[in-house]
């Protein structure tokens, strides 16, 4: 299942069925792209306790209020050994320093928060998973936890 699954593009090229999205539109467009998209947020998924094996968060953390509630809410929904991947645009990172730059990514992006991969890391932890990997290229980070 992909959190914030947008416009369903991600969902559908790595063969996801489910996404959570909050915007309606997105939702539509994710649907007529073959993408099951349930109307929500990261941080009160309409999911059943221990019923998910995966969850992809792909530059999603950036644009959430605050990162821990939404975490703890897909160690809830994650069966026990269950895996998150959070992929994210890395603060002051190749990436961040070039959209900053390009006035119509800017735009999009001036709502977001960045973080660095300690700090999601932390964020993780917090929430009750374990590191299992991370790999970061040209400030873009992607980390696999796990719910132990």
């Amino acid at each position: 299942m992909e959190v914030g699954c947008g416009s369903g593009r991600f969902a559908k090229a790595l063969g996801l069925k489910v996404g959570i999205e909050p915007s309606l539109s997105f939702c539509r467009i994710a649907r007529n792209r073959g993408v099951a998209a349930v109307r929500g947020r990261a941080e009160a998924l309409p999911v059943k306790s221990r019923a998910c094996r995966a969850v992809l968060l792909i530059t999603v953390i950036c644009f959430l209020k605050s990162p821990i509630p939404a975490l703890k809410e897909i160690f809830r929904i994650l069966i026990p050994g269950g895996q998150v991947v959070v992929a994210f645009i890395e603060r002051d990172g190749k990436i961040h320093k070039k959209y900053i730059l390009e006035k119509e990514k800017g735009r999009f992006l001036s709502h977001a928060k960045f973080y660095s991969e300690q700090e999601v890391c932390s964020f993780l932890k917090e929430s009750g998973f374990i590191i299992r990997d991370i790999d970061s290229k040209s400030g873009f980070c992607v980390v696999l936890a796990e719910k132990f």
